[in-house]
């Protein structure tokens, strides 16, 4: 895992305390969360690493309550994003969480947990998920904008309804998008080869222990 993304945070929000989308948003301080995403997938397709993983009960037994602990207090003492806490170490300790879940049920498919991340709804939303992150924050701020003259905010019961209204707005513009746009470059992508050059000198890749350790 790079170490560098929650010192980025931490820098800007040491230097630039307002700026906090910076540290919320901007890849080089998230890029913790994907490359654990990243060194998931590699473990997953290192078949000594597979079992290994599929052999750590104690180490999920353990890491799991622990994570979900931290993620209680988080919820407790820096539930905005805003926050110094969340903006340093949060957003790490967030992705731990989810690569040990991810691990966990893609190692364990008869598990509860396993299970219930197949199930059929939320198939669905994963499909859509990243069209339904580029779209809610727009849908929500026009709709609110238009009906009450200010951005996403539910201070009283009418505006319930334009949120539920911007909720499935977006889903529908969403699976659109996921049909007509990004299935077909899917397609595309799956149609194309490639192959790396040989090379003499070429170095040998990194195993998935020594990605572990960098």
């Amino acid at each position: 895992m790079r170490k560098e993304a929650p010192l980025a945070r931490t820098a800007i929000h040491l230097l630039w305390p307002h700026n906090w989308v910076a540290g919320f948003a901007l890849m080089p301080c998230r890029a913790d969360a994907l490359l654990l995403g990243v060194l998931a997938a590699i473990l997953l397709r290192d078949v000594t690493w597979r079992e290994r993983i599929q052999r750590a009960n104690l180490f999920f037994a353990v890491s799991m309550p622990i994570l979900l602990l931290g993620i209680a207090f988080l919820d407790w003492k820096s539930a905005d994003v805003k926050t110094t806490l969340m903006q340093t170490i949060g957003f790490t300790w967030l992705a731990l969480f989810y690569v040990a879940v991810l691990l966990f049920a893609l190692t364990r498919p008869a598990s509860l947990i396993s299970r219930a991340l197949r199930a059929k709804w939320l198939a669905w939303l994963g499909t859509i998920a990243y069209g339904t992150y580029l779209l809610h924050q727009l849908i929500q701020g026009l709709l609110f904008g238009y009906f009450w003259g200010h951005g996403p905010e539910i201070t009283r019961v009418s505006p319930i309804s334009t949120a539920l209204a911007a909720l499935v707005l977006t889903l529908v513009i969403a699976r659109l998008s996921w049909r007509f746009f990004e299935q077909p470059l899917i397609r595309l992508g799956h149609r194309s080869t490639y192959a790396f050059a040989d090379s003499e000198n070429k170095k040998s890749p990194q195993t998935a222990a020594e990605l572990v350790r960098s």
